[in-house]
């Protein structure tokens, strides 16, 4: 029979979703600086705007990935924060329990 036991820290937890979400807003940040940043047709010259609308067109493209990575991160931290505090509130709930038998 093993001793070891599983256990969750939800100290460790919480400061994961803390560090998940400061990360997501770090890189929601950057999706304004390419939005300030798109080069174009525009900016390419007169023999070279097919190039400069392929550029923009794969820049909107990152940003719209970066941006899907900066929201779903944000959503896993408030998904990996709840599950912090449900641990958390099972765990004082069932200490209750057997200090009330």
């Amino acid at each position: 029979m093993s001793t070891n036991t599983l256990g969750v820290s939800t100290g460790e937890l919480g400061r994961l979703a803390n560090e998940l979400r400061s990360s997501g807003e770090v890189v929601a940040g950057h999706v304004a600086k390419l939005d300030d940043n798109l080069f174009g047709a525009e900016h390419a010259g007169a023999k070279y705007s097919a190039q400069g609308k392929d550029i923009r067109a794969g820049l909107e493209a990152l940003r719209k990935r970066i941006e899907d990575w900066s929201i779903a991160t944000g959503a896993t931290a408030d998904v990996i924060g709840a599950g912090a505090v449900e641990y958390s509130t099972v765990d004082k709930e069932r200490s209750k329990q057997m200090d009330d038998q």
